[in-house]
């Protein structure tokens, strides 16, 4: 991977996301606030290394649909050694 000092897009799959992960220092994330079962996750990162701002957030309760899914934007920024 080349450093270019430009940002990008990933758009998975999760493979893709495993492979590039170690060079990120900013990601946004849509992560959902129900457990449903899946084959496939976003890899297990420690959440010490990031710091974590919630960006947008629906919740269930503003909404009358019985099927829609609570969940938040975060933007995650890769913390660094001083």
């Amino acid at each position: 991977i080349k450093v270019s000092g430009e940002e990008f897009i990933v758009v998975g799959g999760a493979s893709i996301y495993e492979l590039l992960l170690p060079y990120v220092d900013t990601m946004y994330l849509t992560e959902i606030n129900e457990v449903s079962p899946a084959d496939t996750y976003f890899p297990k990162i420690d959440i010490h290394d990031w710091t974590i701002e919630t960006i947008f957030e629906h919740n269930k309760i503003d909404y009358l649909d019985d099927n829609y899914v609570p969940y938040v934007r975060n933007k995650y920024s890769r913390r660094r050694l001083r």
